[in-house]
């Protein structure tokens, strides 16, 4: 009779074991699973965020150096424009002068002309001038600063979303082990309790018997 007790306690000590192993092993196992799916996934995202400030920022810095082509361009125009009118007018009138009036008025009025061009074209170059000069200084400054405002953004992004991955997987690691030593250890004492109370309960019937 004892030793059937024995062989019985023995073999449900080790049914008791082998599940516990199991349970840790699957556990641990899962645990790990879950963890590095969550944690590609994650950086999959980032990955996708920073492509994409990536994009955005190479869109702005097309977009900039557009604005910049049509603004010379616009300025060659008027220069080009300006030269045009300028030379027009000057022949047109010289020619127109000379024909129909006489001497005095001719020197008269090609005084008053070249002066008045001469006026009409500082004026336009002034304006030319300060035009470009306005518009190129705006324009960097401008770039500049919503450059520099997205690139801080990118990089707070960025730092924000490593600092929270880093903290997330930290804590949900910290969880997941205190999870399976708890349980493991959970397992082990309510199987020994179990184990000793079934086997104490048993010795005590078979002592009864005999």
């Amino acid at each position: 009779m004892c030793v059937y007790v024995c062989v019985y306690v023995c073999v449900c000590v080790c049914i008791c074991v082998c599940i516990c192993v199991y349970m840790c092993v699957y556990m641990c196992v899962y645990v790990c699973v879950y963890v590095c799916v969550y944690v590609c996934v994650y950086v999959c995202i980032c990955v996708c965020m920073c492509v994409y400030m990536c994009v955005y920022v190479c869109v702005c810095v097309y977009m900039c150096v557009y604005v910049c082509v049509y603004v010379c361009i616009c300025v060659y125009i008027c220069v080009y424009m300006c030269v045009y009118m300028c030379i027009y007018v000057c022949v047109y009138v010289c020619v127109y002068m000379c024909v129909y009036m006489c001497v005095y008025v001719c020197v008269y009025v090609c005084v008053y002309v070249c002066i008045c061009v001469c006026l009409c074209v500082c004026i336009c170059v002034y304006i030319c001038v300060y035009m470009c000069v306005y518009m190129c200084v705006y324009v960097c400054v401008y770039v500049c600063v919503y450059v520099c405002i997205c690139v801080c953004i990118c990089v707070c992004i960025c730092v924000y979303m490593c600092v929270y991955i880093c903290v997330y997987v930290c804590v949900y690691v910290c969880i997941c082990v205190y999870m399976c030593v708890y349980m493991c250890v959970y397992i082990c004492v309510y199987m020994c309790v179990y184990v000793c109370v079934y086997v104490c309960v048993y010795v005590c019937i078979c002592v009864y018997m005999c």
